[in-house]
């Protein structure tokens, strides 16, 4: 094998030595392609990978040849830049690698499921409690109470006109209960306060109280 006389002769037939290995080992690593179920192509072997083996492989046999091959200089030489050539690739490489894998922005985490509104329920029993919700939960408070189809409510509710929460009409349940529904729009907290009439007016009747924590 005659190597070329001159240094940019050499340097030239080193790199094409090196760019045949990277070019050949990429190649082969299309021999582990496979189909996946969408239709893409997949390689067992990354092409990236194939190609800084078959670098390697060009380098070590350059380093080979200018370790073994004494009688002519100019083959030594060769070998020796194709090995360097060779070391050089890997490392910009490697700094490549390391630069996409650090200075890439973070992959986003798949958002976690937003859990379903509730149906929380409360009793006459509850008086005093705090409950914590949630947006779209519905606070559905059952008090005992003479309410009548058609009819009017005995409570009488508090409830802060800046409250997160949309009520609906009270619905008389089976066994003398009426039904308040709560609707959570928002965060907070608030108080709700229920009074219950006296039918006589003379002396107040009984009171419930809930202390109602909201948050998205």
């Amino acid at each position: 094998m005659k190597a070329p006389e001159s240094l940019v002769g050499k340097l030239a037939l080193a790199a094409g030595v090196t760019a045949a290995g990277a070019i050949g080992g990429a190649a082969l690593t299309r021999a582990t392609r496979m189909k996946m179920a969408d239709g893409q192509d997949a390689y067992r072997v990354p092409l990236l990978t194939g190609a800084i083996a078959g670098t390697l492989v060009a380098s070590t046999a350059g380093a080979a040849i200018g370790v073994f091959d004494r009688e002519n200089e100019g083959v030594a030489e060769t070998g020796q830049i194709a090995s360097v050539i060779g070391v050089g690739s890997l490392a910009v490489s490697m700094l490549y690698g390391l630069a996409k894998s650090y200075l890439a922005p973070p992959a986003l985490s798949p958002a976690a499921p937003a859990s379903s509104p509730v149906t929380l329920p409360v009793m006459a029993s509850d008086s005093g409690r705090t409950l914590a919700a949630k947006v779209g939960d519905i606070v559905q408070i059952q008090l005992p109470s003479t309410l009548a189809p058609g009819g009017a409510s005995p409570w009488t509710w508090d409830v802060p006109a800046q409250a997160p929460l949309q009520r609906a009409q009270p619905v008389a349940a089976a066994g003398g209960i009426e039904v308040d529904s709560f609707m959570v729009t928002g965060p907070g907290s608030t108080r709700i306060v229920a009074q219950l009439a006296d039918p006589s007016g003379a002396t107040p009747g009984a009171t419930f109280v809930l202390n109602l924590v909201t948050s998205v």
